[in-house]
């Protein structure tokens, strides 16, 4: 499977989404107010709201998402290369949505 270049750059840019999340969280950290807004389901206003410590959760959540799928990927790829592939390639777009929205949440609350 890692003989694929498809899957070595797709494994590479959601690494590199999931490191530049984390460095973006780390670097704006002091500056973060105590409440940004995380929670975009909920209605407009103090729902929306949580600790800003809270804002970890995107990096860890497409860290995880990144780890399962690259080892469903890697145990099917033999039986199944497309579906392989498309959850890689779910995987790349999952992680590249996750700073996406963190760039628009510190885009928001930073001055």
């Amino acid at each position: 499977m890692f003989k694929n270049r498809f899957f070595i750059l797709a494994t590479i840019i959601s690494l590199i989404f999931i490191q530049l999340m984390t460095w973006i969280i780390f670097l704006n950290r002091q500056v973060l107010p105590p409440e940004i807004p995380l929670f975009y389901y909920h209605p407009w206003g103090k729902d929306q709201l949580a600790p800003a410590s809270q804002i970890w959760i995107l990096p860890a959540v497409s860290g995880g998402i990144f780890a399962v799928n690259t080892v469903i990927a890697w145990l099917i790829y033999k039986s199944d290369k497309f579906l392989a592939q498309a959850l890689v390639f779910g995987t790349t777009i999952l992680s590249g949505m996750g700073l996406f929205f963190l760039l628009r949440i510190i885009n928001l609350v930073t001055p």
